[in-house]
């Protein structure tokens, strides 16, 4: 099962699932909103990797004037955030994939995404930081919350044990963890925060930081001048 059909098997109960996998998710969403820069004002906004649209909404609550492209490689996923928010009228649906995606220079002032970068290996994810850093405004901030490997193999196994101690403490079916830890193995490139830091100093990037971790979950921030 590829990435895509696996989002489409699940997109039904997309949401509920990740509130039950992933610890800490909506604080996670939330350290992703509130360490954009007050005064950035964004005016187009990019979520790669929308989902159902739970970082979309947020972020669209946050910057009502602002035009947001939600991208996603799932047709069932982003037409499930499309019903649920039609309310919102400055949002454009994109399904693409992130291999293939492309914006115009400098046409980007803030790029986000939660969850959806640790599907691409080392080599794909240095390709697209360097044309995020292209599509952001001067300026222009990107900041993502993803899974990433731990620093050692011995710290990573431990958030693994971690993270699986939580979602048993939330109930979640065997069923289901099996499922997400089958497409982990077949889909999932985590890398370390080393990684991204040297990876953007390369590009240009500025002040890149992590803002908040928890296991297996980092939110990471870095500045276009």
């Amino acid at each position: 099962m590829n990435v895509e059909n696996f989002y489409n098997l699940i997109s039904g109960e997309y949401t509920e699932m990740l509130e039950r996998i992933v610890p800490r998710y909506r604080e996670m969403l939330w350290m992703i909103l509130d360490y954009v820069p007050k005064d950035l004002n964004p005016k187009r906004i990019v979520d790669l990797g929308c989902g159902t649209g739970n970082l979309s909404e947020v972020i669209l609550n946050q910057y009502p004037e602002s035009d947001l492209i939600a991208v996603d490689l799932s047709t069932s996923i982003l037409d499930i955030a499309a019903k649920r928010l039609e309310n919102y009228p400055n949002i454009k649906y994109l399904n693409e994939d992130f291999n293939a995606l492309d914006f115009k220079t400098g046409s980007i002032d803030l790029a986000v995404s939660s969850i959806a970068l640790h599907h691409l290996t080392d080599k794909e994810k240095e390709k697209l930081l360097k044309k995020i850093y292209s599509w952001l405004s001067p300026k222009g901030i990107l900041i993502f919350g993803d899974q990433f490997a731990g620093s050692t193999d011995a710290r990573y196994q431990q958030h693994m044990s971690n993270w699986k101690l939580s979602a048993e403490g939330k109930n979640t079916p065997e069923s289901e963890w099996t499922l997400w830890m089958d497409h982990q193995q077949n889909h999932d490139y985590h890398t370390t925060v080393e990684n991204y830091f040297n990876w953007c100093k390369q590009m240009g990037f500025k002040n890149s930081d992590v803002v908040w971790r928890y296991f297996l979950w980092v939110v990471f921030i870095a500045h276009k001048p």
